[in-house]
């Protein structure tokens, strides 16, 4: 009995990303010539960017696991190159939403349809400027690493700890004034 209603739900998953997949289709289909070439363009750029980073995350286990033949540093700079290229596969698919103006949901079983307009460009910003700030950090942090090249236990995470306290504490007084603000 649990086995058909595996199956029956299997299949209204599979009808509902279908679904979905054939609702941007078609929108994108009713775009301009080129918003249609910006969305291939941007999907060729998210492919290459997914790519990067999981060559790069396959490399840096292996540089892990034979950390001795290739020196210490070498570890946290590949770990830290894949990570900003995760930074910009997130920075592409904001970037692809706004230029579309169309937002897929990306949760399996979901059955809402494709978002929009104005909802598509602000659900955009969130993997934009986390994009943003990931490929930043991490990007800093392999800069950081590679001309300085410093110890990390020694001189990069004390600096990481300080400006992250630091940036809480901001952050901290930043919401204490927005709800200031609105109390007002």
């Amino acid at each position: 009995m649990s086995e058909v209603s595996d199956v029956q739900q299997e299949t209204v998953v599979e009808e509902s990303t279908e679904k979905t997949g054939s609702e941007l289709d078609r929108y994108i289909a009713q775009q301009p010539r080129t918003i249609r070439i910006a969305h291939v363009l941007m999907l060729a750029l998210e492919a290459v960017a997914a790519i990067l980073y999981i060559g790069l995350f396959i490399l840096a286990i292996y540089v892990s696991v034979t950390w001795k033949t290739h020196g210490e540093l070498a570890v946290p700079r590949w770990w830290m190159a894949s990570q900003v290229c995760a930074g910009l596969l997130l920075v592409f698919v904001g970037l692809h939403t706004l230029v579309v103006k169309a937002y897929s949901p990306t949760p399996p079983g979901t059955r809402d349809s494709i978002v929009t307009g104005r909802e598509a460009v602000r659900k955009a910003w969130g993997p934009l400027a986390l994009g943003l700030f990931w490929a930043a950090a991490w990007g800093g942090m392999y800069l950081f690493i590679v001309l300085s090249g410093a110890d990390p236990i020694r001189t990069f995470i004390p600096f990481v700890v300080i400006v992250s306290i630091g940036l809480g504490v901001a952050w901290s007084i930043w919401v204490a004034i927005q709800k200031r603000r609105r109390s007002q």
